[in-house]
C-alpha cells in the first residue's frame, strides 16, 4: 500500500571482540540542525510508543513486547483512546515524520526510515482492527513491508515424488511420513531434559560470537490450548518467557529448532540486543515496544529461522542431535541420519505453506481444503494440518515471515562473506540496528567486497596481536576500529587506537591506486574517527574502508609488515 493509501485508510477513522556489558552512552549530536532533528524525532518516537500502547488496547496481542516506562502503559489501560482519535493520531506522526528535513546523519536517517515503515504498518492494522480486509498480498506489504512471491502447488509436486523414496510403502505420503516419525518423539517426561540441554547448546554456540548481556535469562513453560508451537514473550531486561506447546507430540529435531528460533540467537538475542543497544545505549524509545504486526516481525522470525543454521550447520546438527539429544530422549542414534535426511527434504515444501494460506485467506478454498493440502504439502498429520491451520486463521499473512524473511536474512547474511566470523558480525548487526525487509534487498557494491575481506582475515589477519601483513593490518585497524565504537562506544579508547588511525592514512591516503574521491572520503572518515568523544556507529564507513583495503590487496598483493612495540591494540 502506498503512503497516500495508508493515510487515506487511516482518515476512514476520522470520518491506520573489547565490548561492555552495559549500556552503551548515547552518541553526543553537535551540530545544531542534527541535534534539531534528533529532539523532534524523539519526541515523535515516544508518542510513537504510547499510540502503539493505545492500539495494542483495541487488540489482544498487537503489542508483542514492552520495556519501557510502565506509567506509558498504565495510561493506555486507565485513559484509552477510540479508534477515530487513534487513526488523528497516526496521521499526525505520519506527517510530522515527514516534515522532517533530510539529515547527513546516516543513523537519524535510518530511525527515520523504521518509524516510517512501523507507522504504515500501524495504519493497516487500525484498518483490519475495525474490518476492513485485504487480499494477502496487499496485507503482507501494508503489515510487514514485502509482498510475497507465491509459488503453484503443483511446483512443489517433484520435492513430493523424491520424499517417496525416503519414506516407502502404501497409502498416501503424509500417512507414511507421519508413520515414520512417531519414532522420533520425544517422551513427555524427558522434554525438560532434552529442551534445557539444547538450548543450553545453543546459547553456549551464540556466546562464541555475541556478547550477551550479564545477568540475561528465560524462564520455559510447557503449555497446551496454542495454535503455535513455541512463543517467546520477551519481559525486558534482558528476561524471556519462552513456552512450548505440548497439543501434539514434539518431534526430536524441535529442540534445537525451538531453543534457537526463541531463545538463542532467535527472539530472546534479538530483544536483548534491541534493548540493550538502541533502547537503553541510544534512547531510542521506539524500540521499547514491538508491535506483532509490523516489517520488524520479517526480520525477527527470519533470523531467528536463519540462526538455526547459523548455529548448527548441516552435518553439525545432526551429529549434536544424534550424540547428545538421542540418548536423553531414549530415542535409537542409529536411526537419526534418516531422520535428518527426511527433514532437509521436507525444507523445500517451506513455500508451499504461503500459498496454501493464501489461498484460504482469499476465498478461493474451503478451511477443509486448506487442511488436507497442508497434509498434502507439509507432510503432516491432520491434528497438525488443522493446528496449522487455526494458526493462518488467526496471524493471517503473518505466515509469510517464516520462509520468505529467512530467504531474505540468509541471502543478506550470507552475502556479508563466508567465513562464520562475518555471518555471526552481520547477525549481530542485524539484530543490532534498525532494519527493514527492503534493508536486505540489492546488497551494496561495498558487500561486494565482502567474500575477498573474509579471506583477507581467515588468512592474514591472527587470533590476537598485530598482523605480520600489510593488509592483514589494515583491515584489523578497520575492524578493531569498528568494534571499539559501536560495541564499546569508545569507552576504551586510548593511544592504541591513533595508531591504527595513523596506519591506515599511510597506507591508503596517499595510494595512487584510488580515485581523488576515494581518497577524500577515506581522509573525511578517518577524521571523523578521531573524534573519540563523538563515536562513528553506522557500519556503511567501516565499509567503504574494507572495501578500500580490499582494493589495495587486490593491486598489490601481500606485502610483509614489521610489527610496531608501540601498538598496544
Amino acid at each position: 500500500m502506498t503512503r497516500a493509501g495508508l493515510i487515506a485508510a487511516a482518515c476512514l477513522a476520522i470520518t491506520a571482540v573489547p565490548s561492555v556489558a552495559e549500556p552503551l552512552a548515547s552518541p553526543i549530536i553537535t551540530d545544531t540542525t542534527d541535534l534539531k532533528a534528533s529532539n523532534a524525532l524523539g519526541a515523535i518516537a515516544e508518542d510513537y510508543v504510547k499510540v502503539t500502547l493505545a492500539l495494542g488496547e483495541k487488540e489482544a496481542g498487537y503489542v508483542d513486547a514492552y520495556y519501557g516506562p510502565a506509567k506509558w502503559a498504565e495510561a493506555a489501560k486507565i485513559d484509552p483512546r477510540d479508534m477515530r482519535e487513534l487513526g488523528n493520531a497516526l496521521v499526525e506522526l505520519m506527517q510530522r515524520l515527514d516534515d522532517l528535513p533530510k539529515s547527513d546523519d546516516l543513523l537519524i536517517e535510518a530511525r527515520k526510515h523504521f518509524l516510517s515503515a512501523q507507522l504504515e504498518a500501524a495504519v493497516t492494522r487500525h484498518a483490519m482492527i475495525q474490518g476492513e480486509s485485504f487480499s494477502f498480498a496487499k496485507e503482507a506489504k501494508g503489515l510487514f513491508g514485502v509482498t510475497p512471491e507465491l509459488r503453484p502447488l503443483e511446483e512443489f509436486d517433484p520435492v513430493l515424488e523424491e520424499i517417496e523414496n525416503l519414506a516407502p510403502g502404501d497409502g498416501p505420503l503424509s500417512e507414511r511420513v507421519a508413520a515414520l516419525e512417531k519414532g522420533y518423539i520425544i517422551p513427555k517426561d524427558r522434554l525438560q531434559i532434552v529442551f534445557d540441554t539444547a538450548i543450553a547448546e545453543c546459547k553456549a554456540r551464540t556466546a562464541k560470537y555475541f556478547d550477551l548481556p550479564e545477568g540475561e535469562n528465560f524462564k520455559l513453560e510447557f503449555v497446551t490450548g496454542k495454535s503455535w508451537s513455541g512463543y517467546n514473550y520477551y519481559q525486558g531486561n534482558y528476561q524471556s518467557l519462552i513456552q512450548v506447546n505440548t497439543d501434539l507430540p514434539i518431534f526430536i529435531g524441535r529442540a534445537v529448532d525451538l531453543g534457537c528460533h526463541e531463545g538463542y540467537p532467535g527472539h530472546h538475542v534479538y530483544n536483548m540486543l534491541l534493548e540493550r543497544n538502541l533502547t537503553k545505549g541510544r534512547g531510542w524509545q521506539e524500540f521499547s515496544v514491538y508491535p506483532l504486526y509490523s516489517p520488524q516481525s520479517l526480520i525477527a522470525e527470519g533470523s531467528a529461522n536463519y540462526g538455526i543454521e547459523l548455529a548448527f550447520s548441516g552435518q553439525d546438527r545432526l551429529d549434536y542431535e544424534r550424540d547428545i539429544l538421542y540418548p536423553l530422549a531414549g530415542l535409537d542414534p542409529d536411526t537419526a541420519a534418516a531422520y535428518w535426511a527426511l527433514q532437509i527434504a521436507k525444507q523445500a515444501l517451506s513455500g508451499a505453506r504461503m500459498t496454501i494460506t493464501q489461498r484460504y485467506l482469499d476465498g478461493e478454498i474451503t478451511r477443509e481444503q486448506a487442511i488436507v493440502l497442508t497434509q498434502k504439502y507439509q507432510l503432516v498429520s491432520r491434528e497438525r494440518a488443522e493446528q496449522m491451520t487455526d494458526f493462518a486463521e488467526q496471524y493471517r499473512s503473518y505466515v509469510i515471515n517464516y520462509g520468505l524473511g529467512m530467504e531474505m536474512v540468509r541471502d543478506w547474511i550470507e552475502a556479508q562473506g563466508d567465513a562464520p566470523v562475518w555471518r555471526w558480525k552481520a547477525m549481530e548487526r542485524l539484530l543490532s540496528e534498525p532494519m527493514l525487509p527492503g534493508d536486505l534487498v540489492g546488497v551494496s557494491a561495498e558487500a561486494d567486497h565482502s567474500e575477498a575481506a573474509s579471506k583477507i582475515w581467515r588468512e592474514f589477519v591472527p587470533d590476537s596481536g598485530q598482523a605480520d601483513t600489510v593488509q592483514g593490518e589494515l583491515l584489523r585497524s578497520v575492524e578493531k576500529l569498528r568494534d571499539e565504537a559501536i560495541r564499546n562506544g569508545n569507552g576504551n579508547w586510548d593511544e592504541g587506537f591513533e595508531i591504527l588511525i595513523t596506519y591506515l592514512e599511510e597506507k591508503l591516503l596517499d595510494e595512487p591506486l584510488f580515485e581523488e574521491s576515494d581518497r577524500s572520503e577515506i581522509a573525511k572518515i578517518l577524521g571523523r574517527l578521531q573524534k573519540f568523544d563523538n563515536p562513528l556507529m553506522n557500519d556503511e564507513p567501516y565499509d567503504f574502508l574494507v572495501a578500500r583495503v580490499v582494493d589495495y590487496y587486490d593491486f598489490h598483493g601481500s606485502q610483509p609488515r614489521i610489527s610496531n612495540p608501540e601498538l598496544k591494540r
